[in-house]
């Protein structure tokens, strides 16, 4: 999640003792979990059953946008925090899946007290742990987005391939992290030059049914994400046979 504050609340190592960023809390001893910013800057988050939070240090409620991320391996209760891409915390809770509420609450503790003050911009949530690098890619897409310091452009797609058809030709190429569109590009005059022949792809995949019979048909396919475009791919070369003809 993106959030921005100048004023946090409470104090404690828990994560309903703070002003609610996202919150599942729900009081007694279940399977919940939850997120918040304390007076002192620190940010708080961690799972119940039993109650366990990771704490990062002082500073985050400088008005400044910040980006959390809290992780949770379930089969080894582990419980990760992540603050504008660094490692801020760790901790080892339950290894019980997480099931209440039924409900979640932004910007205050589920039942409705802790209120934050600031703004919270975006909140995404996945039902399984993200691997380091894809989490490295969502953070750095929601810097580029929301232009917090540190955002970079796309990294260069791989991996792009060619497969001839009839009389066309089949594309694939490996997807990146946080790409938000592909372009790519063709060249019939063996790459002394390049033409877009398509635009924001959000697959990882393209059939040119306008490749050129008899020649060899050069791709090369760029990344978009809100930092801007990437480099261009290494070009592969696809030779499409004429059309066979029968008498």
């Amino acid at each position: 999640m993106l959030f921005q504050s100048t004023q946090g609340y409470g104090s404690g190592n828990l994560y309903y003792e703070g002003a609610g960023l996202v919150s599942a809390e729900v009081s007694g001893v279940v399977n919940d979990f939850g997120t918040c910013l304390f007076a002192n800057g620190s940010v708080c988050a961690g799972t119940g059953n039993p109650d366990t939070a990771a704490v990062s240090g002082t500073g985050y409620a400088n008005g400044h946008p910040h980006i959390l991320t809290f992780k949770r391996t379930e089969s080894a209760g582990q419980i990760s925090l992540y603050m504008d891409g660094s490692h801020v915390g760790n901790v080892v809770g339950g290894t019980e899946s997480l099931t209440a509420p039924n409900e979640l609450v932004l910007g205050a503790q589920q039942v409705m007290d802790n209120y934050f003050t600031g703004d919270i911009a975006e909140v995404q949530i996945y039902n399984a742990p993200l691997a380091d690098s894809d989490r490295v890619g969502e953070e750095n897409a929601l810097e580029c987005k929301y232009g917090v310091s540190g955002g970079t452009t796309p990294a260069v797609p791989t991996g792009l391939t060619g497969t001839v058809g009839n009389r066309e030709i089949s594309l694939n190429w490996v997807l990146v992290t946080g790409a938000t569109g592909y372009n790519l590009w063709r060249s019939t005059n063996n790459g002394a030059s390049y033409q877009e022949i398509a635009t924001a792809l959000t697959t990882s995949s393209y059939v040119d049914t306008t490749a050129i019979n008899g020649l060899t048909n050069y791709y090369t396919v760029a990344v978009t994400d809100g930092c801007g475009a990437s480099a261009n791919s290494a070009a592969v070369g696809v030779f499409l046979p004429l059309p066979a003809f029968w008498l």
